[in-house]
């Protein structure tokens, strides 16, 4: 007997291994902010963060581009943003005006 599965039901489930820095953000309010991996240059997600602060996920060590606007466009970029593990305390301020 054979059983079939259909390709729209199956679903990739990544899990977070790390994360970069907690972000807070100056000069903006509930900013979108793109997480990309350098290495691939793949956009990871996109989010409205409704918060002052916000500590996005990852799922590999390595380095990431963080972009932070109100949608389009872009207001700031900040390159080589290096992954840390999830006990890290580390953070980083941007500002955007």
């Amino acid at each position: 007997m054979f059983i079939g599965i259909e390709a729209s039901t199956l679903k990739l489930i990544r899990i977070p291994c790390s994360s970069v820095p907690e972000l807070s953000f100056k000069g903006i309010e509930n900013p979108v902010v793109p997480v990309i991996e350098e290495s691939t240059g793949d956009v990871l997600y996109t989010t409205r963060v409704k918060s002052k602060t916000y500590r996005p996920k990852v799922y590999t060590n390595g380095k990431y581009t963080i972009r932070v606007g109100e949608g389009l466009p872009i207001l700031k970029t900040v390159k080589g943003v290096q992954s840390v593990a999830a006990s890290n305390t580390k953070k980083m301020t941007i500002s955007v005006r």
